[in-house]
């Protein structure tokens, strides 16, 4: 447990987040001259000391002074503060969201089903049009259902072919363990005249409480899923 000492000058002992952001809350008021925190001097004070040393060396009103190392230390610890609470706020606002999310999109292709269809189930193909994808490696079948192995960044992460319906609808699931996330996409295609309707649905799962918010506020959930369908816009097209 930590006790802080509120602007008010009353205690308060909470946990965690709070008490972070309790302790910087004091101490920026207190440099505001809202009133001293306990243990923090105040910048009035600060001032009244520097300038009764300067009048001792003889410097005058006005003329630039060196600034004294703690004034820097100082500001560094309010920063520090800010930095922290800033993160026990994010961590506490992704805790307060759900693990899963269901996101999607659709476009319209001017191509026939046929076409967008072998686009999205050739996944060995993937780093050819996706960017985010650097290679690609097939893995032993599970029950039947093709598996492969993405590498996109650090970490490869594993798939298997739930679902495959030609050329109507495709589910790829995550398989690998450990991840900050999991979750799995549906692929499912509708004619429409000789041109082709794709939605892409994820139903995803963001273990991590700080992904989980940049998931959310920052990254966007359905980032990825325009981007496939950005770039596939631009195979199906190169493909005819």
């Amino acid at each position: 447990m930590i006790v802080a000492r509120r602007c008010d000058g009353h205690e308060r002992s909470e946990w965690g987040a709070v008490n972070i952001i309790a302790i910087g809350c004091s101490w920026l008021l207190a440099d505001e001259g809202w009133g001293d925190a306990e243990g923090v001097e105040s910048p009035a004070a600060f001032h009244a000391e520097d300038e009764s040393e300067s009048s001792s060396r003889g410097i005058a009103h006005g003329q630039p002074r060196f600034t004294p190392p703690d004034v820097n230390i100082r500001a560094l610890r309010y920063f520090v503060v800010l930095l922290v609470a800033a993160a026990a706020l994010v961590y506490g606002v992704g805790r307060s969201l759900p693990v899963s999310h269901v996101s999607s999109r659709a476009e319209r292709f001017d191509a026939p089903m046929d076409s967008v269809w072998r686009a999205i189930i050739d996944v060995a193909a993937y780093p050819s049009w996706r960017t985010d994808i650097t290679s690609v490696e097939l893995l032993p079948s599970v029950d039947g259902h093709p598996a492969w192995r993405e590498v996109a960044g650090r970490e490869p992460v594993d798939y298997v072919g739930d679902e495959v319906v030609a050329p109507e609808r495709f589910t790829a699931r995550i398989t690998t363990t450990g991840l900050p996330y999991g979750g799995r996409w549906r692929y499912e295609l509708f004619g429409d005249g000789g041109a082709t309707r794709l939605t892409i649905t994820e139903e995803g799962e963001v273990y991590n409480p700080i992904f989980r918010f940049l998931t959310k506020y920052v990254l966007g959930e359905t980032a990825t899923i325009e981007k496939v369908l950005t770039a596939l816009h631009t195979r199906v097209a190169s493909r005819g």
